[in-house]
C-alpha cells in the first residue's frame, strides 16, 4: 500500500498540497540517493582510451585515461550541476570530455 500510494503522488507531479509529509520527506531522500556509472573504453592509434562519469548523490566527476606510449595518463575532473541535472534525465552531453585534455 505504501508504494501504490508513492506511485500514484509520483505521477501528479509531487504535488505537495495534496502528498502526506512523511512520504514527501521519503520522496526527496531517494531523490538524493542517486548513483551513476558509465564507461567507455576504446581503441585510437593503438593506445587504450578509457572515458569515466561517476556519479554519487549530488557530486560526481568524469575522467580520462589514456595506456600507452609507455606511461598511463589520467585527467580528472568534478562534473558541474548542469551536466549532473542532464545524466539524471539522461541527455546527451554533447562534448563532455573536451575538458579533459592531455598535455603532449
Amino acid at each position: 500500500m505504501y508504494n501504490s500510494y508513492v506511485e500514484k503522488q509520483s505521477t501528479n507531479n509531487y504535488n505537495m498540497e495534496k502528498m502526506n509529509p512523511e512520504i514527501f520527506v521519503h520522496i526527496i531522500y531517494k531523490m538524493k540517493k542517486f548513483h551513476y556509472h558509465n564507461t567507455e573504453r576504446r581503441i585510437h592509434q593503438g593506445k587504450h582510451i578509457t572515458r569515466k562519469v561517476h556519479i554519487k548523490h549530488n557530486k560526481g566527476y568524469k575522467s580520462v585515461t589514456i595506456k600507452g606510449g609507455g606511461r598511463n595518463r589520467t585527467v580528472r575532473r568534478a562534473l558541474k550541476k548542469h551536466e549532473i541535472e542532464d545524466i539524471k534525465k539522461g541527455k546527451f552531453i554533447r562534448g563532455l570530455f573536451l575538458e579533459c585534455k592531455l598535455r603532449q
